[in-house]
Formats: C-alpha cells, structure tokens, sequence
C-alpha cells in the first residue's frame, strides 16, 4: 500500500535547501533523492498518525490549513534531516526548519485545535445581502 505524501515531492524538498540542490542526484551521497523520498515517506506516515490519533481518518479531503500545516511539517523535517547529513547543521536557516516542524507537529499532535478546525463548515450563503447580526456562532467570514 503506497503512503499518501498529501502531494510533496522530492523538487518540493530541493528547492527548500540553503544550497545548490543541482548536485543532488540518483545515487549522490550523504544524501540522494532516493533518501528524500524515503523521507517524505516517514514523515507522511508520521502525518497519518497523528491525523488519525486526532480523529481524522479520511487524510485525503482535510480542509486547506490542516493539509497546509502538514505539508509544512513533512517539507521542514525533511530539510531539517537533509541539512543533518550533510553536516549543515550549523549553516543559517537550520533552526528555523527545526522550528517550523516541531510547531506544524505540536499542531497535528493538538487534537482539539484539529477538530476544531476541521469541524468548522463552510457556508454558500451569500453575506452580502445578510445583515450579519443574524449570524451567530463561531462563524468565519
């Protein structure tokens, strides 16, 4: 069973490198795109996982910001580990994709902000022509 990767790929990675990507290739080390596929793989799986712990069990239709948060955890780990194994670790830029992953992370992992989200449905009523007084809830214009 092939693991949904919520539409990245390994240009997606590429072009995210503090670095000339152009060298990286098929059989290249310390890292290939082989490897970042791999990874893309993991991190998707991870995704899943903390998507179904939430709840949400059907990761192919979430609404815009969850799908957009996991892309951006899956895209900044795999920098993150790609900066790693070639010894970047210090290189400017870094902490920064640690930081955005563990923040889309501690999202994902945050059951109630997903279900909130996910729960919140979006409306074809036309507000331009309601007065929006006769709104109530926790709608989002």
């Amino acid at each position: 069973m092939a693991i949904y990767n919520f539409g990245l790929v390994v240009d997606d990675v590429l072009n995210d490198l503090p670095v000339d990507s152009t060298q990286i290739g098929a059989n290249s080390t310390p890292v290939s795109t082989g490897k970042i596929e791999e990874w893309i793989d993991d991190r998707s799986a991870m995704a899943i996982g903390m998507l179904s712990r939430a709840g949400i069990s059907n990761v192919e239709n979430l609404d815009d910001t969850t799908q957009r948060q996991v892309r951006i955890y899956i895209k900044s780990s795999v920098v993150a580990d790609a900066m790693d194994k070639m010894a970047m670790s210090t290189q400017s830029g870094y902490g920064r994709y640690r930081e955005k992953a563990a923040t889309a992370r501690e999202v994902l992992t945050n059951a109630q902000l997903l279900k909130r989200r996910v729960g919140r449905m979006r409306s074809n009523v036309d507000t331009s022509k309601t007065p929006r007084r006769d709104f109530t809830g926790d709608y989002q214009f």
